[in-house]
């Protein structure tokens, strides 16, 4: 039984369409979808210099930075689902920062979810690291006939 499906999200193609894959098989399981956002430090420094510039401070914390990429990328998550999951489908996001890294590892493992759903061979590394127990699909080798394995 598949109650929890997570997919990594970085707001890509391939993201939009693990997700879709993702809703395909939260309706048939009536599973949970956890989207996750892992902030890379790239995305950080250039957080970083936009608020510096928006606040026209020659400084700003590392928590402002933090404070500001969550609610940036927590809007864009909650946009992408209202987009592509059914209304009937239970989810959550989760937006993680590095100063969150080991803080990951212990969400994952309080998830218990049994599936990822990832976009890329990239995003394949995230359930390398995060979740290595769980089953994953790569959407580029998803095969449409899965949803019938499923629910036979």
């Amino acid at each position: 039984m598949i109650s929890n499906i997570v997919v990594p999200i970085d707001f890509s193609f391939e993201s939009r369409s693990a997700l879709k894959t993702a809703t395909d098989i939260a309706r048939i399981w009536n599973a949970k979808i956890h989207l996750i956002k892992v902030c890379e430090t790239t995305e950080i420094l250039n957080y970083h210099h936009e608020i510096q510039r928006q606040l026209d401070a020659d400084f700003v914390t590392t928590q402002q930075v933090y404070r500001t990429i969550k609610k940036v990328n927590s809007d864009k998550l909650e946009a992408m689902a209202s987009a592509y999951i059914h209304e009937e489908i239970e989810w959550e996001s989760h937006v993680l920062t590095p100063d969150q890294k080991n803080d990951i590892h212990s969400y994952m493992d309080g998830l218990d979810a049994q599936l990822i759903i990832t976009g890329s061979d990239f995003q394949e590394e995230f359930r390398k690291n995060y979740l290595p127990g769980a089953s994953n699909i790569t959407v580029d080798d998803y095969d449409p006939n899965f949803q019938m394995e499923l629910t036979a």
